[in-house]
């Protein structure tokens, strides 16, 4: 991986993530937002790269002065672990304590009742997993991508989630090989529907630079590429936690440009516009940015 690239992965060990999802298979997720207070600033205190790189986003790109950008830091951390336990709570199977609302997610359903494939892009920015289990069909099958750094236990949960919103749904693992690419296309050439996030490199050779937040940041372009290649329609959605247990988000269609004719600037036309939709998403949320890692490369001090 190149040094900017994302290599975390959900923390609290099998043992840990296995109590957790028995716990908040039945029980209101709302019990452990207290405890959070308390872990929360511990939690600071030990992961200072975490922290250090979401303070980076507080103070030098969004200008805040230190005092407000650590206390921003505070915020965003206890945000992000109540969005963990609602994802727990979630591919646990609780889902019925939820309330998620989508605006323009009749744009999601035309995709569904067409008969070709089609890619969902995300983001590590709100709850986007929130959005692979309570868009319920049966129309498609739904292949969801993930980095293939988390532990089986997760993986599974995940799986048995989806699988409840989609009977046939497909966890596709990026790997250090390129098989997962054969399985991507394969889903597309037989009219499924591709889930995944595109904010983060995990090794990606294939990237597309531009401005983020007033600074430079690299991107993955390979999705798009392949969006390109295969003229298949990509949608992005971003899921956003709102006051207690309620999520509101949006669906919006990145539009091919006619006038292009390469399949490289088609993809990067593409990633554009992700970028632009992501950018307005991060300043709309800033709270709800959770790329704990040198995003911007190199950060200044």
């Amino acid at each position: 991986m190149e040094k900017g690239d994302w290599q975390g992965k959900t923390g609290g060990g099998r043992v840990g993530q296995k109590a957790l999802f028995k716990i908040l298979r039945s029980t209101d997720v709302r019990f452990l937002y207290p405890i959070l207070y308390i872990t929360v600033p511990i939690s600071m205190l030990i992961h200072q790269k975490e922290y250090k790189a979401i303070y980076y986003l507080y103070r030098k790109r969004l200008h805040h002065n230190p005092i407000m950008a650590f206390f921003l830091c505070l915020r965003n951390f206890i945000t992000f672990s109540k969005i963990v336990a609602d994802k727990f709570a979630t591919l646990a199977g609780n889902t019925s304590q939820f309330k998620v609302e989508v605006k323009d997610r009749d744009i999601f359903t035309q995709m569904l009742n067409q008969s070709g494939g089609f890619i969902t892009v995300g983001a590590h920015i709100g709850n986007f997993e929130m959005a692979g289990c309570s868009l319920q069909q049966d129309n498609k099958k739904f292949n969801f991508v993930f980095w293939g750094g988390e532990s089986e236990e997760i993986t599974n949960q995940r799986l048995e989630a989806f699988k409840k919103v989609n009977p046939d749904a497909k966890i596709i693992t990026i790997g250090d090989n390129i098989s997962y690419l054969f399985d991507i296309k394969s889903a597309l050439d037989n009219g499924e529907a591709l889930i995944t996030a595109c904010d983060r490199l995990c090794g990606s050779p294939k990237h597309y630079e531009a401005e983020f937040l007033g600074k430079k940041a690299f991107f993955p372009l390979g999705i798009f590429m392949i969006a390109a290649k295969l003229k298949v329609p990509v949608l992005t959605v971003h899921i956003f936690k709102g006051k207690s247990l309620k999520y509101e988000g949006f669906v919006k269609e990145l539009k091919y440009n006619p006038s292009i004719k390469s399949s490289m600037e088609q993809a990067e036309s593409l990633a554009k516009q992700y970028i632009e939709i992501l950018e307005q998403a991060v300043l709309k949320h800033p709270l709800q940015w959770f790329n704990y890692y040198n995003f911007w490369n190199p950060i200044e001090n």
